[in-house]
């Protein structure tokens, strides 16, 4: 078997087993594949700390596990993006639903194991996120408003109180063609958290009704000073 068409049938196996224990259906298999394909040809860059016109710093997507402050960057170029759009938009309606738990397995998946990018986890992490961030609301109001998908995309890994868990989508403008530096993400993430804790939106609400969030101690550190 060839290295890609291992790759494939891994990764669609993986998937699998987050989605149910049962096989999946046939076109819940080729989809997965397909996804794997992509994968194959885009994979995740470091974007430049400098800003630079390269491929890895026209859509960069942060990875954030708020409950041990995990994180991981990769870059992608905007036509990859697109095409991994348009097969989000080619998903069987049953995985486009669960979209959010399949990218959720997965980012657990590498913050519990401390993945870096070049890890196959991460990887695999990273393009579920831009799976599940081209089945939201968040995308398409970005495209609005910006007129391209060019910029800083984060998804952050909300833990909560009862046990279970939640993904929360975020974008930003590019300003610069480079990566986010440690202050300036750390900074973003700790806007985002505060205004779920204290706001009224639908996740602020979830939050509420679990019992609050389990947050990583510098960064509830940060926002009860800021709460005061």
């Amino acid at each position: 078997m060839g290295e890609a068409r291992r790759r494939k049938q891994n990764a669609a196996q993986s998937s699998a087993g987050a989605v149910e224990d049962a096989q999946l259906p046939s076109d819940q298999a080729s989809f997965l594949q397909d996804l794997s394909a992509w994968n194959d040809a885009h994979p995740w860059e470091p974007p430049p700390a400098e800003p630079r016109p390269v491929p890895a710093s026209e859509v960069m997507v942060y990875l954030v596990d708020t409950s041990n402050l995990w994180n991981v960057v990769g870059g992608v170029s905007e036509e990859g993006m697109k095409q991994l759009i348009a097969h989000a938009e080619s998903a069987p309606p049953s995985l486009y639903q669960r979209a959010p738990g399949l990218a959720g397995m997965a980012l657990l998946k590498a913050a519990a194991a401390g993945a870096r990018l070049s890890d196959m986890s991460c990887q695999n992490a990273l393009t579920f996120a831009g799976f599940y961030l081209a089945c939201t609301e968040t995308r398409t109001e970005a495209i609005a408003a910006n007129g391209s998908l060019r910029g800083h995309w984060l998804v952050l890994l909300y833990h909560l109180q009862d046990g279970s868990s939640q993904l929360r989508p975020v974008v930003a403008a590019a300003t610069r063609a480079c990566k986010l530096d440690a202050q300036t993400l750390v900074g973003a993430v700790l806007d985002v958290v505060t205004r779920d804790l204290y706001g009224r939106t639908q996740v602020s609400k979830r939050i509420q009704g679990a019992g609050g969030l389990r947050l990583a101690e510098p960064l509830r550190a940060r926002i009860a000073r800021q709460a005061r």
